[in-house]
């Protein structure tokens, strides 16, 4: 790791296979009646924390990334992504699949996806080597990201020795978490500089969360998760923060959304990309995530749009 590398991000998470596979519309089939599908082409690309990555990259950013992979084929198509401001830590497991979600599109239309991988915890051997990683580098990281799609790599203990090592060397922390089966694992992330949710997510922390009392819901979860900040995504009426003890709300672009999906990767991005944890980074983050609902599926959007 060299002297550079300070003003790198370190994002630690799930890289998702992204496969789309665009066909033509063939009609209807006369064996099954079904609808034909003609095919065109794949475009494979990355997601979960890996779309996380490629809007940190869509904004200029210098990013290391931590995460695993299978030994299958979408694994090889996956490993070649690069670009001159990625840095790949990947740690492939033997006889595990990569996780990937495959979507089909007639005429531009998703008319199927199908779900495939091993979302079991990672190894022993796995987890030792990327806590290694951790200690030995994060220290030289301006910002460390823990984007956790819950596909294995981070289980409670791997969370808390990561939590523990980053504010060993006040390496300031944001973490962004999914809910799986209605169960949250925010509390892995105690003590981190920044938590990130949307609604339901911040339901499951707190069953009492309430939009219509957002001061009096923020201070509860920050309190719950000893967060030294928390920001609740709330879609289309923007976000709400809580920055030490600043409570404000920031509303989100007037555009029309053709995909959401995306689009709080988008603005975990924009804020890791910004100088200060301030009321300015959330507004370009809003402002990024609300232009990332304006593209078809898991695509960042373009600086040259932002700057628009």
């Amino acid at each position: 790791m060299n002297a550079k590398a300070k003003n790198q991000i370190l994002v630690i998470g799930d890289l998702i296979c992204d496969a789309h596979h665009f066909l033509d519309y063939g009609g209807t089939s006369s064996e099954t009646g079904g609808v034909l599908g003609l095919y065109k082409k794949t475009k494979i690309t990355w997601g979960g924390a890996g779309l996380v990555v490629r809007n940190i990259l869509a904004l200029n950013g210098r990013v290391a990334f931590v995460s695993w992979l299978g030994d299958d084929e979408y694994a090889l198509k996956v490993d070649g992504l690069e670009d001159n401001n990625l840095q790949k830590v990947f740690f492939k497991e033997k006889g595990r699949q990569t996780v990937v979600k495959e979507r089909y599109l007639i005429g531009g239309k998703k008319v199927l996806r199908v779900n495939r991988g091993d979302s079991q915890p990672i190894s022993h051997k796995a987890s030792s080597a990327v806590i290694k990683f951790v200690k030995i580098n994060a220290g030289h990281f301006g910002k460390i990201l823990i984007a956790d799609y819950r596909h294995g790599l981070l289980d409670e203990a791997l969370a808390k020795k990561i939590i523990a090592e980053t504010k060993k060397r006040r390496v300031p922390v944001f973490v962004d978490s999914q809910v799986v089966r209605g169960e949250s694992n925010h509390f892995w992330y105690k003590g981190a500089h920044l938590i990130c949710l949307n609604q339901k997510e911040a339901l499951s922390v707190d069953p009492k969360f309430n939009e219509n009392n957002l001061v009096f819901s923020l201070k509860r979860l920050k309190s719950m998760l000893s967060a030294e900040n928390i920001i609740v995504k709330l879609g289309k009426n923007g976000s709400a923060s809580l920055l030490g003890e600043e409570f404000f709300e920031t509303p989100a672009l007037k555009l029309k959304a053709v995909d959401t999906i995306g689009a709080g990767d988008a603005f975990l991005a924009a804020l890791a990309v910004s100088p200060n944890l301030n009321k300015d980074a959330i507004s370009f983050a809003n402002k990024w995530a609300g232009l990332a609902v304006t593209v078809q599926g898991t695509e960042p959007p373009k600086l040259a749009d932002l700057k628009k």
